[in-house]
């Protein structure tokens, strides 16, 4: 398993992680979830901060993840 040393723009801040090579596509496609829905939150002008807006949109795409693992009885 080789580690890759992958840069992310999270609401336009840059991260710099390394992650297993076989896990940068769903890492970048992680980033791209939390990107939109931070940006969907953004726009309803109900939230203001970058910090809560990213908290906000990451407590989103879990819950969404648990509703769909509850229904369909997966395990995380």
């Amino acid at each position: 398993m080789s580690i890759e040393q992958v840069n992310l723009d999270i609401m336009n801040v840059n991260f710099t992680i390394n992650t297993p090579s076989e896990e940068k596509a769903t890492l970048l496609q992680a980033v791209e979830m939390l990107n939109k829905k931070s940006d969907a939150i953004k726009e309803s002008g109900r939230i203001v901060g970058t910090d809560k807006i990213v908290v906000m949109a990451a407590l989103n795409v879990v819950h969404d993840l648990l509703k769909t693992t509850l229904k369909d009885d997966l395990a995380i």
